[in-house]
């Protein structure tokens, strides 16, 4: 019983670092994606996108699975109290992992110059592309051994690891831009990413040395290394397909579009998109959750995510679309007007990319990865498909026109990925959301939307600060009022909202 009362406490402290640790990278991912956007302008921004977005890509080529692998394996070896074992999984893997790290690096280089002037016919590319492949190498390490700390339960690192990385890149940008007197700031900007992430690595692997000696021992130990480069093929595949979902549509238009500053209008808008998504997302709570919910129950557990994921997610979406003019000029400044069509496009995805992380974190909660890994390849190449065929065609009509035209692609290919994914749920565990669950959260969204959009038509003449924060505030009561009214909510969804809240006091 003792023990159990321990393992409780011990789970629940990890999940509130790993809570903090995941928070503090997404806000943080959100403020320097603005301060960026503000100092580099649409230009400047779209060389910076490019070369970040083409260095995941070859990160996600490299990495082979390996990150997450070391975590299986090093952790299922200590569970059956075989150090041994660990040893031999970690070092075998290491070995690998920096081999392929110091290759991730100098490909980049290598392919630097043709990247930068035969593909994209940008040679401001060239110098971002260089610096980031020094990046790359400590951005790639970091989280082979941030996962031992997870394998060995001590997440309180990790958390106060990612405050440090996050403040010292914040710190790093501002003295790039305040102190440093260079015209081509993009490379200094990868070159001191770089360099916050070998700061934080250093602690890393020393902690990882002192505490777990053994893990760097000498050693032999068999195992099945046909078995280990099986499950990471399957994640190196899962893991590029990401990827390439995240940020293919960022190098298609780099390709496509010979004005670069285009790209920096889409990635802006996309990539407060993406930070607003994941700050709305709770999957590492859902993780365990549904990991111990027995069958009987996940029905009910799963509802009442996808619940209030939608309550939360189609307001804020329906908002953006309304005030994305606004909400653009405010964060970016009037250089990004044009992105506000694009921000208004994109929204969307808001509702697609919550629901969808609740999909795939039950599939891989119920070991059955398989299922949404395949749904995500084949989605990556209709993405892949539609961008290249909305910018194709519509950049006969304007530059903005092809944007938008890769943003409806985008969006398309996130509805068809949900969509795929909801109804595999169906099959695989038989659950099924009552319609009225679906439908009152739009409808009193639709109201929302409806009486706001006639607030502005015919009242409000000139939107500013102010008036702003009225109507989101106003927004929000007729929504929430809609939705009371239509039983969208019932009165044990507001004892909950209303214990969680001084819970949270409390705390």
């Amino acid at each position: 019983m003792e023990d159990n009362k321990k393992l409780a406490k011990s789970l629940v402290r990890s999940s509130v670092y790993d809570f903090l640790n995941i928070t503090v990278n997404r806000v943080a991912s959100l403020i320097l994606v603005i301060i960026l956007a503000r100092m580099l302008l649409p230009e400047g921004f779209g060389i910076y996108s490019l070369a970040m977005s083409i260095a995941m890509i070859f990160v996600s080529i490299f990495d082979l699975g390996m990150t997450q692998s070391v975590s299986r394996y090093v952790a299922y070896e200590i569970g059956k109290k075989n150090k041994k074992g660990a040893t031999a999984y970690f070092n075998y893997l290491l070995k690998r992992k920096i081999f392929l790290v110091l290759l991730t690096g100098l490909a980049l280089a290598a392919l630097s110059y043709p990247l930068a002037f035969l593909v994209f016919k940008q040679p401001a590319l060239f110098g971002a592309l260089l610096a980031a492949s020094a990046y790359v190498i400590f951005y790639s390490i970091n989280p082979f051994f941030s996962e031992m700390f997870y394998v060995f339960k001590n997440v309180k690192i990790l958390a106060i690891k990612e405050f440090v990385l996050q403040s010292l890149k914040l710190i790093f940008v501002l003295i790039i831009f305040f102190v440093i007197n260079s015209v081509n700031k993009t490379p200094l900007i990868f070159l001191f990413y770089g360099l916050a992430n070998l700061i934080v690595f250093i602690p890393l692997v020393y902690l990882t040395k002192k505490n777990q000696k053994f893990l760097f021992e000498k050693g032999k130990v068999d195992f099945d290394k046909i078995k280990l480069w099986k499950y990471m093929g399957y994640l190196a595949i899962g893991g590029f397909s990401f990827i390439i979902f995240g940020y293919i549509d960022v190098v298609m238009i780099g390709i496509l579009i010979p004005d670069v500053a285009y790209v920096g209008f889409y990635r802006a808008s996309l990539g407060l998109i993406y930070s607003i998504a994941a700050l709305l997302s709770f999957t590492h709570v859902l993780f365990p959750t549904f990991a111990q919910t027995k069958k009987e129950q996940l029905k009910k557990v799963f509802n009442k995510a996808f619940k209030y994921s939608l309550i939360i997610s189609v307001p804020i979406a329906l908002g953006l679309i309304l005030f994305s003019n606004y909400v653009i000029k405010v964060i970016f400044g009037n250089a990004y007007l044009e992105s506000s069509y694009v921000l208004a496009a994109l929204s969307i995805i808001i509702v697609f990319s919550v629901n969808s992380a609740i999909l795939s974190t039950l599939f891989s909660a119920k070991e059955k990865p398989a299922f949404f890994v395949r749904i995500l390849i084949l989605t990556s190449i209709i993405n892949i498909i539609l961008n290249y065929v909305f910018i194709s065609i519509l950049i006969n009509i304007s530059y903005l026109s092809a944007i938008v035209g890769a943003a409806i692609a985008t969006v398309i290919s996130r509805g068809i990925y949900f969509s795929a994914l909801w109804i595999k749920s169906k099959k695989v565990f038989g659950l099924s959301i009552p319609k009225s669950e679906i439908i009152k959260p739009i409808f009193a969204g639709i109201i929302m939307f409806g009486v706001l959009f006639l607030i502005n038509f015919y009242f409000v003449s000139d939107m500013n600060l102010i008036i702003g924060i009225v109507e989101v505030i106003f927004g929000a009561l007729i929504y929430f009022v809609t939705l009371i009214l239509i039983k969208g909510v019932s009165k044990w969804d507001l004892e909950l909202l209303k214990n969680s809240v001084r819970g949270m006091i409390k705390n």
